[in-house]
């Protein structure tokens, strides 16, 4: 993260903790660009990034509450391996990857990916032919955000037994990926980073 980044991380959580109700605000340059108080916080999440979509995106969102899930400490580990490697690839990047031995987190080894596509959903679909059954519970990287979600590259990663998707966010349709994902008991992880390579 930048200096930026903990600036705009401090200047939300301040802004958060004020509110009893559940909360979240949205901070970019340290000024909140979206606060809403839901008792659904995913609710509360949504129309905070109404408030101003354009600032949102790349902006620090903070919760005064517990949110629904944390991902296993696994999903992290091949989350981050993926997201690593998907910043390398050239977009639309999509990149699998997974645990490959039980005896140590460090063994994380990239599955298949899908590259240079005119399209997210085709990459998507090149990474999972690639993959092939290992892709079952891996971690899915997607360089930049899914503008669909149902019917597209979120619900079809869903339904091919992904176990996390990590995306930076950003779209006026996150909210889509947030139920998509909850429907099919897959976590989600909003990186708030672009990685979109040519």
């Amino acid at each position: 993260m930048s200096y930026n980044n903990y600036l705009d991380a401090d200047a939300a959580w301040n802004c958060v903790s004020e509110f009893k109700s559940p909360t979240c605000v949205i901070v970019k340059h340290t000024n909140p660009c979206g606060v809403a108080s839901r008792q659904d916080i995913l609710e509360a999440y949504r129309l905070a990034v109404k408030a101003d979509p354009i600032s949102a995106y790349g902006g620090i969102v903070a919760f005064n509450t517990t949110v629904d899930e944390v991902p296993e400490e696994t999903e992290l580990h091949d989350t981050e391996f993926a997201w690593l490697c998907v910043k390398h690839v050239k977009s639309n990047a999509i990149v699998i990857a997974k645990k490959r031995y039980a005896t140590s987190s460090q063994n994380n080894c990239m599955l298949g990916m899908g590259s240079g596509q005119t399209n997210r959903l085709e990459s998507l679909r090149i990474a999972f032919r690639k993959a092939g059954e290992s892709a079952k519970r891996a971690a899915l990287a997607s360089d930049a955000f899914f503008l669909f979600a149902w019917e597209d590259a979120v619900e079809e990663a869903c339904k091919n037994g992904i176990g996390v998707i990590a995306q930076p966010g950003g779209s006026k349709r996150d909210g889509d990926a947030v139920d998509c994902c909850n429907e099919y008991g897959v976590s989600l992880l909003f990186t708030s980073v672009r990685h979109f390579r040519h």
